[in-house]
C-alpha cells in the first residue's frame, strides 16, 4: 500500500497510510503504520491554511502540560508534532481509539447502521438494561470531562457527539482536544478554534469565543444536551413554535430565546414531538438537572450543574424504564436478533449483476436439466421448452398449452413455476432449493421473499423458514423493502405495519391506511377519524382529525419538523 512520508522533532520518518481515515474542517486523519511505535496511533495534519505558528504553539503547549489523568485514554492529547521534509509544521500524532464509534449513535431516534446487534441489544432505548447502559455512557462522559475541568485550564467549547467516542463497554474518549480553549485562571492563553451552534449556549450570541474566555458554564450546557440526546433521542429545543416564536427554525433560535420544551415557555410550542414526553419518566432528580442547565441557566450561566452533580445524580438513580415512543425493533433486543440471520446474508450489487447478466446462460442450464429430467420420467411424450426465461409446458393429449415462468436470480435463488398457480425455488444448477411450494412466489431482496400459502401471504428466508407468519391477505409491494422500512399488510379487512420479523409496529386494526415508504409517514384512518405515525410507530399526529384533507393541511408545520428530525 502507498504511504505518505512526514517527520517529527527529531527528523525520525513517520509512515502514513495514504488512504484518509477520516476529514473535517481543520485537516485530515491517517493511520500510522511505523513498526516501532507501540500501540495504535493516527497522525492529524493540518490542512494548508490552518498550519500556522500559532498550531504549532498551541499543539507543543498542549503536549508539554498534558494532564495526568487517573482514566487512561479518556482524553487523546497530542503525543508530538509532525513536520514535512522542509521541517515545517503540519500536524501531531495521537493515541488512535480503537473500536470505537461517536455517541452520534446513540444520539438519535434511529439506531445507527454502524451498531451490531449486541449494541442494539444492550443500548435498547426502550428496556431496563438500554436505559442503565445509556446513563452509564452519561456518567463516564460527565466523569471524562470533569477531569479535564478539574485542571482549571481546559474549556472544551466545541462539545459535540462527534468529538466523543463510545466502546460497546461504555468507556469514552474524548478528541479534538487541539480546538480546546487554554486559560490560567482567566489568562486567556489559546481561544477555541470552533463551536458547534446547536451544542453552543445563549452566550454565544454576546461573547466572541476566538478571543474572548469562555467559562466553564459553556460546557456544561453543551453536555446537558448531549445528555439529552442520549437518553432521548433529540434535541432538547426541538419542536414547532407559536407567534411571536414561529419564525424560529433553527435549534440555535430556539436556545438564543430559552424555549426549552420543558421549560417555562413550553405553551409557546405548537407541536412537541412525542418522544419528549419521556422526560417525565425519568428520576426527579435527573429532570432537575435539565431543568438548571436550560432554564435557570439560561439567564444565570453559573447554575448549570457542573460535571461532579451530574456524576452524583447519574451514579445514584434507580433504574427506569422509557416508553417506546418508536418501534422497539429498530433497537432489537439480542434474543430476537440472534434469530435473524437472514438479514445478515446477501449478494452484493456487483455480485447479483454479474448473474444477471449471465441470466441467459442459466435459463439455457435449466432448459437442459429440465428436458433430461422430464424425459427420464414421461419419454417423449411430453416436450419441454424455454424461451427468454419461461417454460412451455405442452400436454400431448390435451393439446393446451400453460407457459411457465422462471424469474431471476437474486441472493442466489429464484423462484420457479412448477404448474399453473404453483412454484418453488431453485438454485443456479437448477436443483430444489428447500421442499414446499406456494401458490405465489417473488423475488429474494434483504434474504427474505414474499410467497403466498394456503391463501395467506408471508415471508420466508433463504433456508424457506417461515420467518413472517402466513397471516395476510395482503401484503404490500413485491418484494420485502430494504433497510428499516416497514411492510403494510391487511387482515379481516384492517391495515397496520409489521418489521421484517413479523412483529407488529402500528396494530393492524385501521380501516385506512397509506404509506410512503420513501418518507416513512404513515397516515391513518379509524372510525371516520385520521392521523398520522411514522414507520417506527411513533405518533406524529393522533386521530383526531375528521378527514385525511383537514390532517394533512393542519400536519403541514409538524411533517417540516419530522423531515428536520430524521
Amino acid at each position: 500500500m502507498t504511504k505518505l512520508t512526514v517527520y517529527n522533532a527529531h527528523r525520525v520518518p513517520v509512515l502514513l497510510d495514504a488512504q484518509p481515515l477520516g476529514q473535517g474542517g481543520e485537516g485530515v486523519v491517517y493511520k500510522v503504520k511505523n513498526h516501532h511505535l507501540k500501540g495504535n496511533y493516527v497522525a492529524k495534519i493540518y490542512h494548508p491554511q490552518e498550519q500556522t505558528p500559532q498550531r504549532e504553539t498551541k499543539v507543543k503547549y498542549l503536549i508539554d502540560h498534558k494532564p495526568e489523568f487517573s482514566l487512561s485514554n479518556s482524553v487523546i492529547f497530542p503525543e508530538e508534532p509532525l513536520y514535512n521534509e522542509d521541517q515545517k509544521f503540519i500536524g501531531f500524532l495521537m493515541k488512535q481509539t480503537v473500536n470505537q464509534v461517536d455517541i452520534t449513535s446513540l444520539c438519535s431516534l434511529k439506531p445507527s447502521a454502524k451498531l451490531d446487534k449486541t449494541w442494539h441489544y444492550k443500548y435498547h432505548r426502550y428496556s431496563k438494561l438500554g436505559t442503565h447502559s445509556r446513563i452509564r455512557v452519561c456518567y463516564n462522559i460527565a466523569r471524562a470531562f470533569h477531569q479535564l475541568h478539574q485542571t482549571r485550564q481546559f474549556v472544551f467549547v466545541d462539545i459535540k457527539p462527534e468529538n466523543i467516542k463510545l466502546t460497546y463497554e461504555g468507556e469514552v474518549s474524548l478528541i479534538d482536544v487541539d480546538s480546546v480553549q487554554i486559560a490560567e485562571a482567566k489568562d486567556l492563553k489559546f481561544a477555541a478554534q470552533k463551536v458547534t451552534h446547536e451544542y453552543s449556549p445563549a452566550e454565544i450570541n454576546q461573547l466572541n469565543f476566538k478571543s474572548e474566555h469562555v467559562p466553564e458554564s459553556w460546557d456544561r450546557f453543551s453536555l446537558a444536551v448531549v445528555f439529552y440526546k442520549i437518553l432521548f433521542g433529540l434535541h432538547p429545543y426541538t419542536g414547532s413554535t407559536l407567534p411571536p416564536y414561529d419564525q424560529l427554525v433553527t435549534n440555535e433560535q430556539k436556545i438564543a430565546n430559552g424555549l426549552f420544551v420543558h421549560g417555562h415557555k413550553k405553551q409557546s410550542f405548537k407541536v412537541i414531538p412525542t418522544p419528549h414526553q419521556n422526560f417525565w419518566l425519568i428520576p426527579k432528580r435527573l429532570q432537575a438537572l435539565f431543568i438548571q442547565a436550560f432554564e435557570d441557566g439560561h439567564t444565570n450561566p453559573s447554575l448549570r450543574p457542573s460535571m461532579q452533580e451530574w456524576m452524583t445524580v447519574l451514579d445514584s438513580v434507580p433504574e427506569f424504564e422509557l416508553e417506546p415512543v418508536h418501534a422497539t425493533a429498530d433497537w432489537q433486543p439480542a434474543y430476537k436478533a440472534t434469530a435473524n440471520n437472514h438479514s445478515q446474508i446477501g449478494a452484493s450489487a456487483k455480485t447479483q449483476t454479474r448473474w444477471q447478466r449471465l441470466r441467459a446462460r442459466v435459463v439455457e442450464d435449466v432448459m437442459v436439466f429440465s428436458m433430461v429430467g422430464v424425459m427420464a420420467l414421461f419419454g417423449m411424450g411430453t416436450l419441454w421448452g424455454i424461451a427468454n426465461g419461461t417454460f412451455a409446458s405442452i400436454g400431448k393429449h390435451s393439446g393446451a398449452e400453460h407457459t411457465l415462468r422462471i424469474g431471476v436470480f437474486h441472493e442466489g435463488l429464484a423462484w420457479k413455476e412448477v404448474s399453473k398457480n404453483r412454484f418453488m425455488y431453485i438454485n443456479r444448477w437448477n436443483q430444489r432449493a428447500f421442499r414446499g411450494t406456494f401458490e405465489e412466489a417473488y423475488d429474494f431482496s434483504n434474504g427474505l421473499a414474499k410467497v403466498k400459502k394456503n391463501g395467506k401471504y408471508g415471508a420466508i428466508n433463504l433456508q424457506g423458514h417461515a420467518i413472517i407468519p402466513f397471516a395476510y391477505d395482503e401484503m404490500r409491494g413485491k418484494t420485502i423493502p430494504a433497510g428499516k422500512k416497514a411492510i403494510q399488510v391487511k387482515a379481516r379487512g384492517k391495515f397496520g405495519l409489521i418489521n421484517h420479523q413479523g412483529e407488529e409496529i402500528i396494530p393492524i386494526e385501521y380501516d385506512h391506511m397509506w404509506y410512503n415508504a420513501h418518507t416513512g409517514v404513515v397516515e391513518l384512518g379509524k372510525n371516520g377519524r385520521f392521523g398520522l405515525y411514522d414507520q417506527e410507530g411513533v405518533e406524529l399526529a393522533p386521530l383526531k382529525f375528521k378527514s385525511r384533507a383537514q390532517m394533512l393541511k393542519e400536519t403541514k408545520e409538524l411533517l417540516k419538523i419530522y423531515y428536520s428530525i430524521k
